[in-house]
């Protein structure tokens, strides 16, 4: 190894060493459960969540996959930008209330939501399945363009 990659590795290993004893010590002192996990006890505010959810998608998706998609496809692609605009519009409106009505209930994800409003456990299995099956197939079709337009 040479002195600049043992360098480089050394660096490494102390920025993840740093970070995991970070992590480790930031989680004395609080539960560890579900709600924890997942929605952070719902102590980070609805602004906070929201600023976080645009600036994922907008900086990953937008800017990196609507770049790619329309190379290949044109502009009429760029119509992903305005939906996505609409779609945070949407949320900024829906999403306090939702929030809200989950906390009330101690309710963690929409399948949650959908079992509990509709007192339905099969309303809540059903809208579960069909949340990760549309995210696997957007993903299947992510990677059946991606292979399709490498050829």
């Amino acid at each position: 190894m040479t002195g600049s990659a043992a360098v480089a590795t050394t660096v490494f290993g102390l920025a993840m060493v740093a970070t995991i004893l970070i992590g480790v010590l930031s989680a004395r002192g609080r539960s560890k459960g579900l709600a924890e996990w997942s929605v952070s006890s719902r102590g980070l505010g609805v602004m906070f969540i929201w600023l976080l959810m645009a600036g994922e998608t907008y900086t990953s998706f937008s800017f990196l996959g609507t770049a790619g998609w329309s190379y290949s496809f044109g502009a009429p692609i760029l119509y992903l930008v305005a939906y996505l605009t609409v779609g945070f519009a949407v949320a900024y409106i829906v999403g306090p209330a939702l929030w809200t009505y989950a906390s009330r209930h101690s309710l963690i994800s929409i399948a949650d939501i959908a079992e509990f409003r509709f007192r339905s456990r099969p309303l809540g299995i059903l809208v579960a399945v069909v949340g990760c099956s549309s995210c696997r197939t957007s993903r299947c079709r992510s990677r059946a363009w991606a292979s399709s337009s490498t050829r």
